[in-house]
């Protein structure tokens, strides 16, 4: 059983890694997928709910980038909007040396209690 989770794991970080990895460097891509994808993507998943982002806002500062992403989470309990805000710092090349999310507007305790909920059934 690990086994087939573990490919499937590996499956899913390979289709990352071909899709995101030329943006980031090796260390900032396996920071982000571990500490934001992974976790809010599991979340998401398991509560059987869907994401969309609906607008992002990128802002040039003297350090690199302020964001400001609306997500929109949709569940069997209704439609919840949020705003998760955050910074990114590139190297020269362009590349993503660092990713934080520094607010999220409640988005992790939704995802949270909406799979407490599912899992209490």
């Amino acid at each position: 059983m690990s086994s087939i989770s573990s490919s499937k794991e590996s499956e899913e970080l390979s289709v990352v890694k071909e899709k995101f990895g030329n943006h980031y460097t090796d260390e900032a891509l396996e920071i982000f997928v571990s500490n934001y994808l992974a976790l809010y993507q599991f979340l998401t998943k398991r509560s059987h709910a869907t994401l969309k982002s609906k607008e992002i806002e990128i802002v040039k500062t003297s350090s690199g980038y302020d964001f400001s992403a609306a997500v929109q989470y949709e569940d069997n309990q209704g439609t919840h909007d949020v705003t998760v805000k955050g910074d990114a710092q590139f190297l020269e090349e362009g590349k993503l040396v660092s990713f934080q999310i520094q607010s999220d507007g409640g988005f992790f305790d939704l995802l949270h209690n909406n799979l407490n909920k599912i899992e209490e059934f």
